[in-house]
C-alpha cells in the first residue's frame, strides 16, 4: 500500500504469517520515492515468511475484523478486505479565484517596479477594479496595488506562458482542467477548475476564472492526485481493449478519463463505476490496450511524470 500524506509517501509491506507479524515501513518525500522506490521494493522481496506452510494458509484464509469486499472475496479465493476506509477525503477547492484579466493585470504590473514594490505595482488605472480586488482577497497584492511575493512569483510562473504539466479529468458531460507552470525560483502555479465531483455538486466551472494555487514541487505529486480522485482499490481485472468511440459511450455514461501529462508523455486511465482505474495504452489503428492500472502503479508513473517535467 502507498500513501501520500502531508507530502510524505509512505511505503508499507505486511507479511502475516498466522504466527507472527513482520512489517517495512519506508517514509520519503516524493523525489526520494521516485529514485528509491525500485531499491525499497527489491528489499521487502527478499523476506520470506519461515513459519510453516498450513500456519500461513491459515492466516490467508482467516476472517478478520475489517469490513470485507464480498465480489472481490468470492474472486479471488480468499477473504479481502474493503479499501472504502483508506480513501482519502473529497478533494475541496478552497483556493481563491481570480478572473484571467486580474491575471493579466497582475503580469502587466510586474513589470512595473518601483520604490518600496520590489516586485512591482498595478497600473494605477488597474488599482481600483474588481480585478485588483480579486487580486487583494488572494494575496497576490497589497491594499496599494503592490505585489505581493506570491503575487510575483504567480506572475513570472506565468510570463512563461508554456505549462510544463496538465490535467484533465471528464465524466458525464462535465470536464475539469488543471495547468502547472513553473515559476524560476522553483515553484509551482496551478490554475484549476472545481473538480468534476464539486461539479457535480454544484460548484460553478468558469474557464476565465480560475482557482489559483502555489505549491512547493515536493508537494504536486499529491496535490494531482487528490485533484482527479485517486482512491485505492484491489487490481483484479483482465486486459482488453477500447476504441475512441467506446470511450466516449463510457465517460457519458458516468466512467471517468483521467488524463495527465506533459509534453511527450501521457497517463491516461478510464475509471468505472466501481472505482477500478484502466490504463489505456497506446492505440494501433485506433485501438487501445486497456489493463487495470493498481493505485500504486499510477502514483509511481504520477511521480516519474512530476520528476520528469520539472528537470
Amino acid at each position: 500500500m502507498t500513501v501520500a500524506y502531508d507530502d510524505i509517501v509512505a511505503v508499507t509491506y505486511v507479511w502475516a504469517t498466522g504466527t507472527q507479524i513482520v512489517r517495512l515501513d519506508a517514509r520519503l518525500v516524493p523525489s526520494q520515492f521516485s529514485a528509491l522506490a525500485v531499491a525499497i521494493d527489491a528489499i521487502a522481496a527478499t523476506v520470506v515468511p519461515t513459519a510453516p506452510a498450513v500456519d500461513v494458509d491459515r492466516a490467508a484464509g482467516a476472517v478478520g475484523v475489517a469490513p470485507l469486499s464480498h465480489e472481490l472475496s468470492e474472486r479471488a479465493g480468499f477473504p479481502l478486505p474493503s479499501l472504502a476506509g483508506f480513501a482519502p477525503a473529497p478533494f475541496v477547492s478552497d483556493m481563491p479565484r481570480v478572473p484571467a484579466g486580474a491575471l493579466s493585470a497582475l503580469l502587466a504590473g510586474a513589470g512595473r517596479a518601483r520604490l518600496g514594490a520590489p516586485y512591482g505595482v498595478l497600473a494605477r488605472a488597474a488599482r481600483d477594479t474588481p480585478e485588483a480586488l480579486s487580486l487583494r482577497q488572494a494575496s497576490l497584492v497589497d491594499d496599494r496595488g503592490r505585489l505581493t511575493v506570491e503575487g510575483s512569483v504567480v506572475a513570472r510562473a506565468l510570463f512563461r506562458t508554456t505549462h510544463i504539466i496538465a490535467a484533465r479529468v471528464r465524466r458525464g458531460g462535465r470536464g475539469a482542467l488543471l495547468l502547472v507552470y513553473g515559476a524560476p525560483d522553483g515553484r509551482l502555479v496551478l490554475l484549476s477548475d472545481p473538480t468534476v465531483a464539486e461539479q457535480e455538486a454544484g460548484a460553478p466551472v468558469d474557464e476565465a476564472n480560475r482557482h489559483v494555487t502555489v505549491l512547493d514541487a515536493e508537494e504536486i505529486p499529491r496535490f494531482l492526485c487528490a485533484w482527479v480522485g485517486l482512491t485505492p482499490f484491489w487490481s483484479f481485472g483482465d486486459e482488453s481493449t477500447i476504441d475512441q468511440t467506446e470511450i466516449e459511450t463510457r465517460v457519458a455514461a458516468g466512467d471517468t478519463e483521467v488524463l495527465v501529462q506533459r509534453p511527450g508523455v501521457s497517463l491516461l486511465d478510464i475509471v468505472d463505476a466501481d472505482d477500478r482505474w484502466h490504463r489505456l495504452g497506446p492505440a494501433e489503428d485506433g485501438i487501445h490496450p486497456l489493463r487495470v492500472d493498481p493505485t500504486r502503479a499510477f502514483f509511481d508513473d504520477l511521480v516519474t511524470l512530476c520528476g520528469q517535467a520539472l528537470s
